[in-house]
């Protein structure tokens, strides 16, 4: 709401220049479709993010205190999630400006011919508008399946490595407690604890991704936020 606010009164401020250099459909979807993603991200993203750090140093100082080689072993696929999550993430936050783009091309087509529905009758170019319309919204829909497609990337890599961790908890806690180190029942509290880190990790994933998208979408609409208008006020 209050960022609504603040573009809106920003719009205010800008001079015709601005408008002639921008399109409406442009500044509609910077104002609704950009600011819905900040929201996800100043909402359910922090919410969850606090709640990973927390269950994983809670969970993470238990285990060490348990059997800290063991610990280490059901940590050790940690890093490589990290590692997968930095690069389909830069990917996500490329992806999402080049579908940003064309939804406001989209909608800045929209109004265009709604405002000119007139003329575009009068002239009898409806016909081809409409095919210039569904050549765009194609390309909209190509866009947005290539982002989905690397979206979809995030939760098999995550709990796949999850997996690998109760595996390895399961095998190295088993040959502890062949040799005598650990009781069975260390096993069964480690495997209890990656289970609790299993959904804080799993959307950990769709977190990023809301993080890549508010980041490209702030960006777009700083871009506005930060324009200076050309009409000054005499002292």
């Amino acid at each position: 709401y209050d960022l609504k606010n603040e573009v809106y009164a920003k719009y205010q401020e800008l001079d015709l220049s601005f408008y002639r250099k921008n399109r409406t459909g442009d500044l509609m979807n910077r104002i609704s479709e950009d600011v819905s993603r900040v929201r996800m991200y100043v909402g359910p993203a922090i919410m969850y993010i606090l709640n990973l750090i927390v269950m994983l140093v809670m969970c993470v100082t238990v285990m060490f205190a348990i059997d800290p080689e063991l610990t280490l072993y059901t940590l050790s696929p940690l890093p490589f999630m990290m590692i997968a999550i930095y690069f389909v993430s830069k990917k996500i936050n490329a992806q999402t400006e080049h579908v940003q783009a064309q939804q406001s091309k989209l909608s800045a087509m929209v109004q265009e011919f709604i405002s000119g529905i007139r003329v575009l009758k009068t002239f009898s170019r409806t016909n081809h508008y409409t095919d210039t319309f569904s050549k765009e919204s194609a390309s909209y829909k190509a866009e947005q399946l290539r982002l989905v497609k690397i979206d979809a990337l995030f939760m098999p890599v995550v709990v796949m490595l999850v997996g690998l961790s109760t595996l390895l908890t399961i095998y190295i806690g088993s040959l502890k407690v062949i040799a005598g180190e650990i009781s069975p029942g260390v096993i069964v509290q480690f495997v209890f604890y990656v289970n609790i880190l299993t959904w804080p990790f799993a959307v950990v994933g769709w977190v990023t991704s809301l993080v890549m998208k508010a980041e490209a979408s702030m960006g777009r609409i700083n871009e506005f936020l930060q324009t200076k208008t050309k009409i000054e006020d005499a002292p």
